[in-house]
């Protein structure tokens, strides 16, 4: 593929994508440095890459697969060095709000949810934040994102049981978490 090609298919899927990586990207790294640096890697491996993609489904999920794999590279490099990652909750309101919502939905509440209920969600996705990495991603990615679970185990490179297990115990987990914090 023509470098002019490819650099209207990174153009184009960066304009259509490019929030939905970042996001993504936060919700796991939970560092925006990070997320920006990860988000951008993508986008060169992408250029680099120079494949022909079948159709938008096909770009979008071969987009979340190299965020979903930068961001273990990271995690992995953390556990070699630890860094003073920022917690969730320092992040600025909007800021995280928008990782979870996505900036459309910024001001008001978010779908299916009335305003009252917007607390209930931020209770909910504190608890989320608190699952292992490999949970919050199959939370983030069924969620968030609306992948279904065959989609997800393509871009986390793990069984679609695996997935289904995955969102099981995750599920499992927040119940109790939701049931520990009304007593």
């Amino acid at each position: 593929m023509p470098d002019a090609d490819r650099a209207a298919l990174v153009e184009r899927a960066m304009r259509r994508y490019g929030d939905a990586v970042y996001r993504f990207a936060l919700h796991q790294l939970r560092v925006p440095s990070e997320a920006e640096e990860t988000t951008q890697d993508v986008f060169v491996a992408l250029f680099a890459s120079g494949s022909c993609f079948q159709d938008e489904r096909h770009l979008r999920r071969w987009l979340m697969m190299a965020a979903s794999c930068r961001c273990k590279n990271r995690w992995r490099a953390r556990s070699r060095r630890p860094e003073d990652a920022t917690d969730p909750q320092t992040l600025e309101r909007a800021g995280a709000r928008a990782a979870l919502v996505g900036p459309a939905e910024l001001d008001g509440p978010r779908v299916g949810e009335d305003a009252d209920e917007g607390v209930g969600a931020g209770v909910l996705w504190r608890h989320v934040d608190a699952l292992p990495p490999a949970l919050r991603e199959v939370i983030y990615l069924f969620y968030i994102e609306e992948y279904a679970t065959d989609e997800i185990a393509a871009v986390v490179g793990v069984a679609p049981a695996t997935v289904r297990t995955r969102l099981h115990r995750a599920r499992a987990r927040l119940r109790k978490m939701l049931r520990e914090e009304e007593r």
